[in-house]
């Protein structure tokens, strides 16, 4: 049987970014705007956990612009049809999606009906459907207000693509470098917070950092056999553990949101090596097991459905303690991001059983 080729931490990295990204949210829900981490945190004070966890979405980008580097780095020949080509590419990573975006966009528009939202507001809602909030229409107000991410990041690939993939080893090698340090140095100086920027800018810088990570990890992974100490080679295996924990760390902290560029590119540097397995735990294969495979898996329907739990949650049970509603709104997002999985997944075996038995 063939070895599952997925990196076990990164998938792992996913489900916690996609956490630390739920529970932000959670704590805005329940302590407003606003709001400090936890006594226990380092900020003191205040309630709520992971005052910076909407960083986790940085993660995302990053592993979005290195598989679309590695994608096209795979490619041979000259594109037949750039158009075709970046369409397609664009088709596939929407692909597993859609079934999550158009389910989870119609129960929220009906769920706007119910609580009496008015004509011109639901014309409005329905360029969510199509990720329009991403560059401008509907005064970027999505129904689903966590799948800005995934918008932006496919009109961020759609621009990105076909020039990465005309002038592959200038942009791999020098144009994304330069450019992931030019908008994180705008963000930097410009803006208050890398989560408080333009996001389109935020969009293409972070991408430009997938496609810096990638460039990195194939000039890291070939440097790393080269080098003969073995102090530096343990330093540099426990290098993502250490810079992945601290940036985890700062999630929780009311530390000034002027750092928050730089830590990005610190966290990026850490998984250049976590890509490219030369990590300590990405390199045991620690994490290669099918229960974290599993929860990689989760993290794209947990994430899509949370706006919707949130809310009936909210409505439901608004009179309850800080912690009970800590406890109902994670764990009916999670339950119901597994169920949506679970049934999507059954509506795709009727659907090939479908098709079989037509040819049949």
């Amino acid at each position: 049987m063939e070895k599952d080729k997925r990196n076990g931490t990164i998938e792992l990295l996913r489900f916690l970014f996609c956490m630390a990204v739920l529970f932000f949210h959670i704590s805005k829900d329940i302590y407003g705007e606003d709001w400090r981490p936890a006594e226990w945190g380092w900020g003191g004070g205040g309630g709520g956990v992971l005052r910076y966890g909407a960083l986790g979405v940085e993660f995302f980008f990053i592993t979005s612009g290195y598989f679309m580097a590695n994608s096209v780095s795979k490619l041979q020949s000259d594109p037949q049809s750039l158009v075709k080509e970046t369409w397609t590419y664009a088709w596939k990573k929407l692909k597993p999606i859609l079934p999550y975006h158009v389910i989870f966009n119609l129960t929220a528009f009906f769920i706007g009906i119910v609580r009496g939202h008015t004509f011109e507001e639901h014309i409005n809602r329905l360029s969510c459907l199509f990720f329009l909030p991403a560059v401008g229409f509907n005064d970027l107000q999505w129904m689903l207000g966590a799948e800005w991410y995934v918008g932006c990041m496919l009109f961020g690939m759609l621009i990105i693509y076909p020039f990465l993939r005309r002038w592959t080893d200038q942009f791999i090698g020098y144009f994304a470098p330069v450019l992931t340090i030019i908008l994180y140095g705008y963000m930097s100086y410009n803006c208050e917070a890398v989560m408080g920027s333009n996001r389109l800018i935020q969009t293409f810088g972070t991408l430009m950092l997938g496609i810096t990570v990638f460039s990195l990890s194939q000039y890291i992974g070939c440097l790393f056999d080269r080098i003969n100490s073995g102090w530096l080679r343990r330093i540099l295996r426990i290098y993502p553990l250490l810079v992945i924990t601290f940036f985890l760390a700062y999630m929780n902290t009311s530390i000034d949101t002027n750092v928050q560029a730089f830590l990005v590119l610190l966290l990026a540097s850490g998984l250049v090596f976590s890509f490219g397995k030369q990590g300590l735990l990405s390199r045991s294969g620690v994490f290669d097991k099918k229960v974290v495979y599993w929860l990689g898996k989760m993290s794209l329907p947990i994430y899509m459905v949370q706006n919707i739990t949130r809310t009936f949650v909210q409505v439901l049970f608004k009179n309850q303690t800080a912690v009970t509603m800590y406890i109902l709104e994670s764990a009916m997002t999670i339950v119901c991001g597994i169920l949506g999985y679970y049934l999507l997944d059954a509506l795709r075996v009727l659907k090939r059983k479908a098709k079989h038995d037509i040819v049949q």
